[in-house]
């Protein structure tokens, strides 16, 4: 059986590494991979796809919202979450259009287990 495949999605390298280290267990249940940017997610999504992305509202070039629109037009199969500390309404309410669940950070892993 195929581990499901995670993509994380954070412009703080340290926001992902506090997940990758975070998540570190459930690498056995999961495949877990991080991008730096939604440009970046989207190059690895076009090369394998992902079950689900978790993105960060606000990030430079691409914020969340945009992230995850493309993501449900081109990849609709793939779930979708923010998680995010803090975001605008504008983009909010862009993303409440595709996403499928909102996260707050911090998070704790029993959430993102969940």
């Amino acid at each position: 059986m195929n581990k499901p495949r995670i993509l994380f999605v954070d412009d703080s390298q340290k926001v992902l590494d506090g997940l990758r280290r975070m998540l570190h267990r459930q690498r056995r249940v999961w495949s877990l991979d991080f991008a730096t940017s939604g440009a970046e997610a989207l190059q690895l999504m076009e090369q394998a796809p992902y079950d689900v992305v978790v993105t960060d509202m606000r990030m430079p070039e691409m914020d969340g919202a945009e992230l995850l629109l493309q993501v449900a037009d081109r990849f609709p199969e793939t779930m979708r979450f923010v998680l995010s500390g803090y975001s605008e309404r504008e983009s909010t309410m862009r993303a409440a259009e595709c996403a499928h669940q909102f996260l707050s950070k911090p998070c704790e892993a029993s959430v993102l287990q969940g």
